[in-house]
């Protein structure tokens, strides 16, 4: 068996990282033509990029971003609501700056973020969207990455299905919190839905303990490494963005990972992101079932 697979031999390709993917989609003005764009490009490239040039405060650019795209109500985990709850505004927003003491590891700080899913102590799938918004964007670096981790699953599907099948095992991701409460879950990594959509939780965060199920999934490390080996920049399935200020991002949170370069602030105007998790996948002229 080949130990990689070519390029050019791939029956898999992302499109994460083209031109037009890091292009912003103007919001001023959300007309249908606006939101079937955003529509697409988040189904065609599992994110947009967003922007804004009017006066407007980030809390209402995202909630009618949100209202418009029929993502439903701002959604907040019950471990952060039990654990965080002064964190996040009566509109289920929070923001993320190192600025802010919210006792909160990975929200306040400027370190750099592993690759993960959003919704850690969720149900797969539970939450398929997220809007990040910047504020403010840092002095220096900062950037958001993203992994096509489903579209990464299907080459490994083509390339060696057993190795796949391990990470659609129940046991295949144990994430745990870093916070020292003991509270964890196990699901698979991945998902294969009825109708046939994957979905996915990979992470390669300090939340997530891939020995657990190394030590109990055969095939699950030459799985791991196959993804891992995909996630550099280069090989196709993975894209790094700088927001800049008053630019957004909705992602597929549960079609592909992401993660952050570490920053350095402008004391005076510190790095400042909003966030906003979604129970429902984005569209437009459509009725949910």
């Amino acid at each position: 068996m080949k130990s990689f697979i070519l390029v050019e031999e791939r029956k898999v390709i992302s499109k994460m990282d083209t031109p037009e993917a890091a292009q912003a989609v103007l919001v001023d003005n959300m007309t249908e033509d606006v939101k079937q764009e955003m529509v697409r490009r988040f189904n065609e490239y599992g994110f947009v990029i967003f922007e804004n040039k009017q006066e407007r405060s980030p809390d209402e650019l995202i909630l009618e971003v949100a209202e418009e795209l029929n993502l439903g109500g701002t959604y907040v985990t019950g471990y952060n609501r039990k654990k965080f709850g002064d964190m996040f505004r009566g509109n289920s927003l929070n923001t993320i700056t190192n600025a802010k003491k919210s006792n909160h590891v990975v929200f306040d700080n400027s370190n750099a973020q592993g690759l993960h899913s959003d919704a850690t102590f969720e149900p797969i799938g539970a939450v398929p969207a997220t809007i990040l918004y910047c504020v403010q964007e840092a002095k220096e670096d900062g950037d958001t990455i993203l992994f096509d981790s489903v579209k990464a699953f299907q080459l490994l599907q083509d390339f060696n299905p057993l190795w796949a099948e391990a990470l659609l095992h129940p046991e295949s991701l144990r994430r745990r919190s870093i916070l020292g409460d003991d509270v964890e879950v196990v699901e698979p990594a991945f998902k294969i839905l009825e109708n046939g959509d994957i979905i996915s939780r990979f992470t390669v965060d300090t939340s997530a303990d891939w020995e657990y199920g190394f030590e109990r999934v055969p095939y699950l490390r030459e799985a791991f490494g196959f993804m891992c080996g995909l996630i550099p920049r280069g090989n196709g399935f993975s894209t790094i963005l700088k927001l800049k200020s008053n630019q957004g991002i909705l992602f597929a949170n549960d079609k592909i990972a992401h993660g952050r370069t570490a920053f350095t602030d402008d004391e005076a105007k510190p790095r400042k992101m909003v966030r906003g998790l979604y129970n429902d996948r984005p569209m437009v002229n459509e009725k949910r079932a």
